[in-house]
């Protein structure tokens, strides 16, 4: 199984570590824009270690990836980012779904 950081990497086709804080800095951005609507998650009260975590909720890594393509790089910015949101407002749906 992939830790977050490596599904990050892959996700925007980096296969060196010379980008990863530029990285993290984009995936803790979506993690708190995650926090800010209150999709909990695992791992959601320990940012330090989720880059390591192998056991991270598919949608979330998803959603993180998605913003992370749309911040790194220009290629269809637009697109992504109306991707991501869509995932926002998929995952608060799923939120309210399951409270």
């Amino acid at each position: 199984m992939q830790t977050l950081l490596e599904s990050v990497r892959m996700s925007v086709r980096v296969r060196t570590s010379a980008y990863d804080d530029e990285l993290k800095t984009y995936a803790l951005t979506a993690l708190y824009d995650l926090d800010r609507l209150k999709i909990k998650y695992k791992h959601c009260n320990d940012k330090e270690n989720i880059f390591d975590a192998e056991d991270v909720e598919s949608e979330i890594v998803n959603c993180v990836c998605t913003y992370v393509k749309s911040q790194f790089g220009n290629t269809q910015a637009d697109y992504k980012e109306k991707l991501f949101k869509s995932l926002y407002y998929y995952l608060s749906l799923k939120k309210n779904v399951d409270s």
